[in-house]
């Protein structure tokens, strides 16, 4: 009876750490949506010269964190917005219906633990791009058919796409029928 007893606190042990662990990870991704979606709509209203001193940004991130959490919930433990950096970082946390920041444990309680306050940051910018030192090209498989058949690709140290003789008074040639 004792080695059953002992062995049933390690089954319990174990289907705490599954099912709680399990739990939490899916609250953590709540909350991290919840805190996505909250910077990206504070940045966005920042973006449209929305954020003056009479913008709430407490209010407008706690409407879209409890949106986009499934549970509808989410505690919004603050707001950083630098409009001179233009950057906005908002923190959540855990959120019950009574209004406790405690997310509650099912199996550890049996074991003594009643539960944690899981987090989740998110910080979103907006304006123009900067020190940018390259820009991402992308061909698809067709256009690079169409215009880099080859015999056409310059591959030489200049390169530009087509050779210098396929280009008249500036123009690409059309896509197809040139030699």
């Amino acid at each position: 009876m004792v080695a059953v007893g002992l062995w049933m606190i390690v089954i319990l042990g174990f289907g705490a750490f599954s099912l709680d662990v399990s739990r939490i990870y899916t609250e953590r991704t709540e909350l991290q949506n919840a805190a996505d979606a909250a910077a990206l709509a504070i940045a966005g209203a920042c973006s449209a010269s929305e954020c003056d001193t009479k913008f709430d940004q407490n209010t407008y991130a706690e409407r879209y964190a409890d949106a986009n959490a499934n549970d509808g919930a989410a505690w919004v433990e603050g707001v950083k917005l630098d409009t001179d950096a233009q950057t906005v970082t908002v923190s959540t946390a855990t959120e019950e219906s009574n209004g406790d920041n405690t997310f509650p444990m099912v199996l550890a309680q049996v074991l003594g633990y009643d539960g944690l306050t899981v987090r989740a940051e998110a910080t979103a910018n907006w304006g123009a791009p900067g020190g940018a030192t390259t820009i991402p090209l992308i061909f698809s498989k067709c256009e690079w058919d169409a215009f880099g058949a080859p015999g056409y690709v310059d591959e030489g140290g200049g390169g530009f796409l087509h050779r210098a003789t396929s280009v008249t008074n500036g123009d690409v040639p059309p896509a197809r029928g040139y030699a």
